[in-house]
Parts: C-alpha cells; sequence; structure tokens
C-alpha cells in the first residue's frame, strides 16, 4: 500500500485492524453493554467509514467479534482476529486442512532466522528451515508439499516461479497478498502477476495460487475464539507499548525484528 497515493488507498483514517475492548452499545444486535470481547475492523471499513482500531472507540458490525476467551487478558486478545482469520481461511477454507488431516498425521516446516529457530519450534514447527542457507528449492527430493502458505505477503516471484519443485500436483500456493514496501519491488510484483496469468500451455506454473485476505465472518471469528478458549492456539505478544507511545510500536513493527503481535493499550490500566 505504500506504493499507492492516499486517494486511491482512502488516507487519511484511523489506523490499525486488531482489537480488544469492552461493548458499550449492543445497538439492538445481541450484545449487551459491558460485554468483553475481541474483533476486528477489516481494511475496506476502514476506507469506508475512517473507523479504525487505533482509538478510545470504534464502531464494527456484529459479525466482526467475539467474546473474549476468558484464559486471555485484553492485550493478548487484541492480537487475535486478524491473524487468527487469515489463518483459519488459509488453513481449513482453501487448504482443506480438516480433511488432509483426517487418518494421516500433518508435517509442519516453518522457515525462520537461526536466531528464532528456538521460538518457532516452540509454537510447533515439526521442523525449521533457513532461507538464506536452505531455499524451498532444496527440499525438492523430499516428499513434496501440500499446502505453501506464505504469511509475509512477499512481492518477491521466486518463491511461486519455482514452486513446482517442491509443491505435489494438485497442491495449492496461498498467500497473505504480496505486500511491496516500495517503488523497487514493483518490477517484482508485476513479474507475479505474469506467473499468475501466463496459461501452463505457454509455459505458465502448473501449481493454483491463491489470495486470501481474511475477511471476517461470523462463523469464522467464533470458530478462532473457541481454538483460543480450548487452549490449542496461544496469542502470542512481542510487546506492549502504550497509547503516546505509539510511533515507537511502529518502530519496532518496521524494524521487522518482532516475534509476536505488538499492542497499543488506548486505555493504561487494561493488562
Amino acid at each position: 500500500m505504500k506504493v499507492l497515493p492516499n486517494f486511491l488507498v482512502g488516507r487519511p483514517e484511523t489506523a490499525e485492524f486488531d482489537f480488544s475492548g469492552i461493548v458499550v452499545d449492543g445497538n439492538g444486535t445481541g450484545w449487551r453493554n459491558g460485554d468483553a470481547v475481541f474483533g476486528v475492523v477489516p481494511p475496506g471499513l476502514c476506507r469506508k467509514s475512517r473507523e479504525g482500531a487505533l482509538s478510545e472507540y470504534t464502531v464494527v458490525p456484529s459479525s466482526h467479534i467475539s467474546s473474549r476467551p476468558a484464559n486471555t487478558t485484553p492485550v493478548q486478545a487484541a492480537g487475535i482476529a486478524a491473524v487468527g482469520l487469515t489463518a483459519y481461511q488459509c488453513l481449513f477454507d482453501v487448504a482443506g486442512l480438516e480433511e488432509v488431516c483426517q487418518g494421516r498425521w500433518v508435517k509442519v516446516m516453518a522457515s525462520a532466522s537461526e536466531r528464532n529457530r528456538t521460538y518457532v519450534m516452540e509454537l510447533g514447527a515439526d521442523e525449521i528451515t533457513e532461507l538464506l542457507t536452505s531455499p524451498w528449492s532444496s527440499h525438492a527430493t523430499r516428499p513434496k508439499f501440500n499446502v505453501i502458505l506464505d504469511a509475509v505477503g512477499l512481492a518477491d516471484d521466486s518463491l511461486y516461479a519455482k514452486s513446482e519443485t517442491y509443491l505435489a500436483p494438485g497442491g495449492v500456493f496461498i498467500s497473505v497478498g504480496p505486500q511491496p514496501t516500495g517503488w523497487v519491488d514493483v518490477p517484482k510484483l508485476m513479474k507475479l502477476m505474469f506467473h499468475l496469468i501466463q496459461p501452463d500451455w505457454l509455459g505458465g506454473i502448473k501449481r493454483r495460487w491463491i489470495w486470501v485476505s481474511g475477511q471476517p465472518r461470523k462463523d469464522t471469528i467464533d470458530a478462532v475464539q473457541k481454538f483460543v478458549a480450548d487452549g490449542k492456539v496461544k496469542p502470542v505478544i512481542d510487546s506492549v507499548y502504550a497509547f503516546e507511545d505509539v510511533f515507537q510500536a511502529y518502530d519496532r513493527i518496521m524494524s521487522e525484528r518482532a516475534t509476536g503481535k505488538v499492542v497499543v493499550k488506548v486505555d493504561p490500566d487494561v493488562e
């Protein structure tokens, strides 16, 4: 989005999407004043209504929120919705993980730097590869992957361009959407777009590429809530900042060193 002018992306707008908080007006939706909830203001709604999460009050459809799990604090719950919705829709709605799991063990390989190897293994990965020293194409001789999930939003086309070497026929390459960080990434993005529209009979890539944006649905956000409430998913917090230190929070995000969610406390009294 950095490469697009303000008038195309609807800026200025209230920033950010994830939140947790207390209902102050259920407006006849079934939510009661005082209910503890978490939820998301999706980008489309931000642009349309100028509502956002980085504020004392925000207005969202009732389908965009769910009850805060009793085993989470407000700070932990603030980072659940967007990543939870995206991950759920990528793995279950698109990749069909429930069907894949039936009667089979699912192996998870993740990419991480050597510095974060232990951290990622503790989150549940079965194997770690360090992309700078062991690119995905080096795994071509292993049993091929059924699903590749690009949770970073790479604008670089090379990972998908070589996917036939490590992604099984019928497998799917899922992306949270290419996110160029500047004009230097535009040529890479154009190459990716070319790969996506090139027919396989003209040398195109014979693997599916699907963009998942994590649009909120009531059934999905409630499913994510249950995963957290049952202890199957644990929110991971990197750091917490006071509202007046919001620019430090953005510095942390832009450092690309965060290992978890960066949370801004609008209310200084919550934990």
